[in-house]
């Protein structure tokens, strides 16, 4: 095995609560979503145009603040106008929040979920890793994922609950892995001196 994934594998081990809290929370949010979905779209919509609010205004205060030192202020204020600009256009328009919305969340799903696949390849020379379940979960979040990017009329209609599969899938994925690395210790091979 190599020794760099080896010594990545033991010092994740120690941290395997990390893996197991960021499932909890995810599976709870897919369990949630499906039964508060107006809220659960609401709530995200207004979370993503507030992101870009505070956003642009911080960047535009950074670019203004930072004039003197930094050599490309003014693309960082560019890029904050922008951000605010476009803040505006969706509280002006709330329509077109949603549909931008089940675009960024399906990038960062799919994002999630190939990073999900390597993972459980990654664990594929360990015995006892439980790789294939693994690996099974990440492909359900890659199907759901490509459910949202290519389809943005049912993305419009049902973006909570494939949300919600996301969510729980990834979640699912983080507390088997959290268990997984919890046990791992005992079938990685000894360090060699």
């Amino acid at each position: 095995m190599d020794k760099h994934l080896l010594s990545s594998f033991r010092s994740n081990v120690k941290n395997w609560w990390v893996s197991l809290i960021v499932g909890i929370i995810a599976v709870v949010l897919g369990l949630v979503c499906p039964f508060t979905p107006i809220a659960t779209f609401a709530t995200l919509s207004l979370f993503f145009v507030i992101s870009f609010f505070v956003g642009g205004i911080s960047e535009i205060a950074f670019a203004i603040s930072n004039r003197a030192v930094l050599k490309n202020w003014g693309w960082i204020l560019a890029m904050g106008i922008i951000d605010f600009i476009f803040a505006i256009v969706l509280l002006s328009n709330p329509l077109l929040a949603p549909l931008i919305l089940s675009y960024l969340i399906a990038f960062w799903l799919l994002l999630q979920s190939i990073w999900s696949v390597g993972m459980s390849l990654d664990l594929q020379s360990i015995k006892g890793s439980g790789w294939g379940w693994l690996l099974a979960l990440s492909i359900l979040g890659v199907l759901a994922s490509l459910l949202l990017l290519f389809r943005p009329e049912v993305a419009a209609l049902f973006t909570v609950y494939i949300l919600s599969l996301g969510f729980f899938c990834y979640g699912i994925f983080r507390i088997y892995l959290a268990v997984r690395l919890k046990s791992l210790d005992k079938y990685l091979p000894k360090d060699e001196d």
